[in-house]
């Protein structure tokens, strides 16, 4: 719709057109009542109320001749009175085109002024557009420069997101803490796209740039809750995945301790000097590897409450029990103290049995249990995720569409 719209009754106008108006009626009224009187509608104002100069007959003197004032010449222009020319009137019709001509004139010039007015106005309208325009255009280059961080930051979401495609995965752990060490600089971008983002909606007076601009805020949104949620899952996984090297290194150090007594007590054939040294070296270094393992299910148990190493700690608890009496039983050996070697020898065997008794209710991988800790964790975290991620699409939708129009 324009500024104006052209109605059917003018404003400030009675009639177009019109011959014998009640004015033009008037004036013709007025001049015939002033011919048929015999005056001249053209009077001097100054002649009303003045007496008229009558010359009265004289006698003449016989023989006197008419004197001339010798002052003035004759042909002296001053002696000339000028004689005042009066306009002739117009006729009734005169008149009335007269007073056509000159409301024709009036329309004209209205029409002019009106035009020029209108110029104005669209001069005005066009400027401003063309002032819409580039301010547009100024802030679509802020938009695009939101998007250019949003780019910036999906390097670090998309390898994130990939990262969640197989949990605990070599790959996958490898991807996740690529992702951790981006995380810093992720945000940045996210932060200075949404400034850029904000900024162009504050300022577009487009539709279609307003929507995409607060799109591009939805989009950027769901990604700074894609990293919160994201980053939650990965820790957790992380942990997971550390508790698993560490139980499954825990059961390492178990077996190896085994094997290191087994080894010291068969080295025993003898019990030279060098021989009950050697066990001793032997049990020593068992001893060490079943206090790492009890070390390593004391931190995984730790970090997962609901998991239980009870069992695999009393079977090492009993194991270095076992050790100890066997390195008594060495020494008193070397002392010569044959009764407390003796009496060391048969607590090393009860508490051996004991041991062995105890490893049958051992699992050599329970990385299970860790994993199913994992994944209840994982389970509201996923969810929330999924949501985030679907938001971040559906602003992406409106963000491709609206690049791959204006490419």
């Amino acid at each position: 719709m324009g500024l104006f719209r052209k109605k059917k009754g003018t404003a400030g106008f009675i009639k177009h057109g019109t011959a014998g108006t009640s004015n033009e009626i008037s004036f013709s009224v007025l001049d015939q009542m002033a011919s048929h009187a015999g005056i001249s509608s053209q009077i001097d104002p100054e002649d009303i109320g003045k007496p008229e100069l009558f010359t009265m007959p004289g006698k003449k003197e016989v023989g006197s001749t008419p004197t001339r004032d010798n002052s003035l010449p004759i042909n002296s222009p001053s002696a000339i009175v000028p004689v005042q020319q009066q306009k002739t009137p117009l006729s009734a019709d005169d008149e009335v085109v007269r007073r056509k001509r000159k409301r024709l004139l009036s329309r004209v010039l209205f029409a002019t002024v009106a035009v020029l007015a209108v110029a104005a106005l669209l001069f005005v309208g066009g400027r401003y557009v063309y002032e819409d325009y580039q301010n547009n255009q100024t802030y679509i280059g802020v938009l695009k420069q939101a998007f250019a961080e949003i780019n910036e930051a999906d390097e670090t979401l998309g390898l994130m997101d990939a990262s969640f495609a197989q949990l605990l995965s070599e790959e996958s752990l490898s991807q996740m803490e690529q992702a951790q060490l981006g995380f810093d600089a992720c945000k940045k971008h996210l932060e200075d796209a949404e400034v850029f983002a904000g900024r162009a909606a504050a300022n577009f007076t487009g539709a279609e740039e307003k929507e995409v601009s607060a799109q591009a805020q939805n989009a950027i949104s769901a990604r700074l809750q894609m990293i919160e949620v994201g980053a939650q899952i990965i820790e957790k996984t992380l942990l997971a995945h550390r508790c698993i090297v560490e139980t499954q290194s825990a059961w390492e150090k178990l077996l190896a301790g085994d094997t290191a007594v087994r080894n010291a007590v068969n080295s025993i054939t003898n019990l030279d000097a060098e021989t009950v040294a050697a066990a001793k070296n032997a049990l020593l270094s068992a001893q060490s590897l079943f206090e790492q393992a009890k070390t390593a299910y004391s931190d995984v148990a730790t970090a997962y409450e609901n998991l239980d190493y009870t069992a695999y700690t009393n079977y090492i608890d009993t194991r270095l029990e076992a050790i100890s009496h066997l390195l008594a039983a060495l020494n008193a050996v070397s002392a010569q103290d044959t009764v407390a070697a003796a009496e060391h020898m048969e607590r090393y065997n009860a508490t051996d049995a004991q041991a062995a008794s105890l490893a049958l209710s051992l699992q050599e991988d329970n990385s299970q249990d860790v994993k199913e800790i994992l994944f209840e964790q994982l389970q509201s975290l996923s969810e929330q995720y999924e949501n985030v991620c679907s938001q971040a699409a559906k602003a992406d939708e409106v963000l491709r569409n609206y690049i791959n129009s204006n490419s």
